[in-house]
């Protein structure tokens, strides 16, 4: 019942690497940090978006371009959010018998402690999880008499030499996986032994089971619980499904399956996933009607770069938006993922929704042979692989939609989206302000900014995540 209680109220606990503390205002701290990060976009913006509007020579007339500000909109939202979490484990003396496990983060190239045995930022069932799981990995044998001396650990192998654990759960919670890592060898089969007991008896403590509870060290995996390995991607997966309703008057809909493997990146914050997932149909709904009308009706075609597993692809295909989607992605893992969740959401087997053909390349090389296809020779010859003879290459793209790393955009994909003739829209996601700015820069001769949001990806951080579309500016 205590440790319940500090659960849901986390007083104490001290969270390494963050800006607010559970001390302070959650939704204070959001506001601020959206004011400001809006402000520093709105001054990238201007040279952008100004330029293409009269403006009276102010340079600090922003007023023409409006910000979506998304802070978060209650304490909740600043808190039991991350649906994927790490820590390290270290080693307290209890006494001359053993140590007691404990959860840290890095700070400043240190662990720190959380001095807790949950993380309150993960989601609630990670809380749980967490919480259960060093309660069990910390207990001992009972003893047979009070004169007996202190009883072994129950679970020695699993405790062993394990230096890290990693908690990766669904957004809406029905999936929980945790990962233990090892320094040394594991032990398969004296692990496997004592990790079946304790996942069992996680699975009758309320609110703690686990889907899967995993062993990793070098070259070296073992998993119990649920096995339940996606056929294509041969790895554990998150199953999620999300409904996201946009439109005029919030008149349209989309549901969204997904498959995510559990060793791969995922959005991890849910909330924000739809928040930005609303913005960006809304903003592509706008865009391909205007794009079809420049074209005179003709279908519009969408290039994505750094897809993911899909998370914006599976959405846009759903709404129905374009006549084609050709989706990016250099990591296998995603690649596979991303052509899973195609599959299941039927995308592109139906007239309502859009074709999607999933690419596994680097988003770079891609750009490089489309902009030699169109005629830049400046760029290097294509190897001409059995890919490029495939129909899409030949296509033309009217919108280009990126959601690049932290380092941002590829010199080449910025060359791809200035090429005279070619996107007549970029909707760009972002999570690096500064690789933003440089982006945006760079890009300002030859699109205009036409609107933006900021959401507050990491609340009690100073991360934030932009969306940004942008139009080619008029001859």
């Amino acid at each position: 019942m205590t440790r319940t209680r500090s659960i849901q109220n986390g007083n104490g606990i001290f969270l390494p690497g963050y800006d607010a503390q559970l001390s302070t205002s959650g939704v204070s701290h959001s506001i601020s940090k959206i004011e400001k990060a809006s402000t520093e976009l709105l001054r990238a913006c201007a040279a952008a978006f100004l330029q293409g509007h009269h403006s009276d020579d102010n340079d600090d007339d922003h007023s023409l371009l409006a910000i979506e500000k998304m802070p978060c909109n209650g304490e909740s939202e600043s808190r039991d959010y991350r649906c994927s979490c790490s820590f390290q484990i270290l080693r307290e003396d209890e006494d001359d018998d053993g140590s007691l496990l404990l959860y840290a983060m890095r700070q400043n190239a240190r662990a720190e402690p959380l001095n807790a045995s949950y993380f309150p930022i993960a989601l609630p069932r990670i809380q749980r999880a967490m919480s259960q799981l060093l309660h069990l990995l910390n207990s001992r044998h009972s003893r047979v008499s009070p004169d007996d001396e202190k009883p072994a650990f129950q679970f020695p192998f699993l405790r062993g030499d394990v230096a890290a654990a990693s908690f990766v759960c669904s957004w809406d919670e029905t999936d929980c996986f945790c990962t233990l890592h090892y320094s040394s060898d594991l032990d398969v089969a004296s692990w496997r032994a004592e990790a079946e007991i304790l996942w069992e008896e996680m699975r009758y403590e309320s609110g703690c089971s686990l889907t899967s509870f995993i062993g990793r060290s070098k070259g070296k995996k073992c998993q119990v619980g649920k096995d339940d390995e996606d056929e294509m991607t041969a790895a554990p997966v998150i199953r999620d499904t999300v409904t996201v309703v946009f439109g005029s008057f919030s008149t349209k809909s989309v549901m969204v399956s997904y498959r995510k493997p559990i060793d791969a990146f995922q959005h991890p914050n849910g909330v924000v996933m739809r928040k930005a997932l609303k913005w960006i149909l809304q903003c592509l709904m706008q865009v391909s009607k205007r794009a079809r009308d420049q074209q005179a009706g003709s279908g519009i075609n969408l290039l994505e770069m750094y897809c993911g597993c899909g998370a914006h692809t599976v959405a846009i295909s759903k709404a129905s938006l374009f006549h084609r989607i050709v989706a990016v992605e250099n990591d296998r893992r995603l690649v596979d993922a991303c052509r899973v969740n195609c599959d299941l959401n039927r995308c592109g087997s139906s007239s309502s929704t859009t074709p999607v053909t999933v690419v596994q390349d680097d988003a770079a090389n891609v750009a490089r042979r489309l902009m030699r296809r169109a005629g830049n020779h400046n760029c290097p010859r294509s190897d001409n692989s059995p890919r490029e003879k495939e129909e899409w290459w030949n296509d033309e793209y009217h919108v280009l939609l990126v959601d690049p790393p932290r380092q941002g955009l590829d010199e080449s994909v910025r060359r791809l989206a200035m090429l005279e003739g070619r996107f007549q829209f970029v909707l760009y996601v972002s999570c690096g302000r500064d690789a933003l700015k440089r982006d945006l820069d760079i890009l300002k001769d030859h699109f205009v900014v036409e609107s933006c949001a900021v959401l507050d990806l990491f609340p009690r951080t100073s991360a934030v995540e932009s969306l940004v579309c942008l139009q080619r500016r008029e001859d």
